[in-house]
């Protein structure tokens, strides 16, 4: 595709040619411009495989090096034909010469609508963007031991996506590129990663499981907690009935469950001593918080001094506490109109200091009301 902007001349989505001239010359230069990309083909030669016929890009001739890509040329992309399961070679033959696979091109497989699995060989240091856009049926992705440098929208609109093999040396993962799947209930952490993104981005997600060697995070009962299990860090947001979260942990991070709308019940460990008092707010089929520490939490800012409050999604939640407590709790539990603050001590350090200190305004509707606060008993 090409386009003329300011007597700037772009052809777009592989070639980026930039040329200045007058304007009096500018269409024939875009009628030959036209001719080479009807005629210009995007592969240089392809491999069969297993019924599957795939494309490769020469990208070096001298190092010998090629990338996966698609069929056909710029101006008219050819959807592939692949079916079931395609392992990608490391290396191919052509005319006599023996060519390393380092890098799948943007596009390279998108549309290929029959695609139910990829293996990436270790050879691969490169997934272009959108290289498997709308590969609806692709339901298995093995990446390479190595982490490749991911495009962007990698795995747009692949809605199928259930089980992926992340590689042994990877150390961070962000799965915002697998956020338009809805078959991905369960994602497994490498020993070696040290920074996970976007697992929140994955709305039918339901189970965690860190591997147990990992150093950084570990898991229990399906959630995301730090490796000294002190933090619960993520809780899948379809996680479905009852949280109950491990005894030992002090501290909730900021939204870890907060959108975890299919829990009816969570337990608290005596051991919590840090919770946000909006964790609670969007779960709108909660039922019941149960709350084992003795004292009442410090939750909020509410007129200038640490306090207890829990905003709820509905007002029928229940908070069950020992006891002992209970009395405590009712004192110290507020639920009058006005805005209420995140205690700044207690952000996360992925939140700013000025983020943190933004109000949140709730009615009195919104905020769990001492009545709701009954008596458990404790062993």
């Amino acid at each position: 595709m090409t386009h003329l902007i300011n007597n700037i001349i772009y052809i777009s989505p592989e070639s980026y040619i930039l040329y200045y001239m007058p304007m009096k010359r500018s269409f024939l230069f875009l009628a030959l411009v036209a001719s080479f990309v009807a005629t210009s083909r995007a592969h240089d030669f392809s491999v069969t495989l297993g019924g599957s016929t795939i494309y490769f890009k020469i990208t070096d001739s001298k190092a010998h090096t090629a990338c996966l890509t698609y069929r056909g040329n710029i101006a008219d992309h050819n959807p592939p034909t692949c079916t079931g399961t395609v392992r990608i070679p490391s290396t191919v033959r052509h005319d006599g010469a023996v060519y390393t696979i380092n890098a799948i091109g943007p596009k390279a497989l998108a549309g290929a609508d029959r695609l139910e699995g990829i293996i990436i060989p270790e050879s691969v240091k490169q997934i272009g963007d959108f290289a498997f856009e709308g590969c609806t049926s692709l339901r298995s992705v093995a990446m390479p031991a190595a982490q490749p440098l991911m495009g962007q929208g990698t795995f747009f609109r692949c809605t199928s996506i259930a089980d992926i093999n992340f590689g042994t040396n990877w150390t961070s993962i962000d799965f915002t590129a697998f956020r338009w799947s809805d078959s991905l209930v369960s994602v497994s952490i490498p020993a070696k990663v040290e920074r996970i993104q976007g697992l929140k981005t994955l709305r039918r997600l339901r189970h965690i499981n860190v591997h147990s060697s990992n150093k950084q995070y570990a898991s229990h009962s399906g959630c995301l907690y730090s490796t000294t299990r002190h933090t619960l860090l993520c809780v899948p947001r379809a996680y479905t009935d009852t949280l109950c979260v491990e005894e030992g942990t002090t501290a909730i991070m900021w939204g870890s469950i907060i959108d975890c709308t299919d829990i009816t019940a969570v337990i608290l460990p005596a051991s919590v001593r840090q919770l946000s008092f909006r964790e609670f707010s969007r779960m709108t089929r909660l039922q019941s918080l149960t709350i084992m520490c003795e004292s009442p939490l410090l939750t909020t800012n509410y007129e200038g001094r640490n306090t207890t409050a829990l905003a709820v999604a509905n007002n029928g939640v229940m908070l069950f506490v020992p006891k002992a407590s209970v009395k405590a709790w009712r004192k110290a539990l507020i639920s009058i109109e006005g805005d209420y603050y995140d205690i700044v001590d207690q952000r996360p350090q992925s939140l700013s200091l000025q983020d943190a200190a933004k109000p949140h305004h709730f009615g009195k509707p919104q905020l769990l009301q001492s009545n709701h606060i009954k008596a458990i008993k404790t062993k």
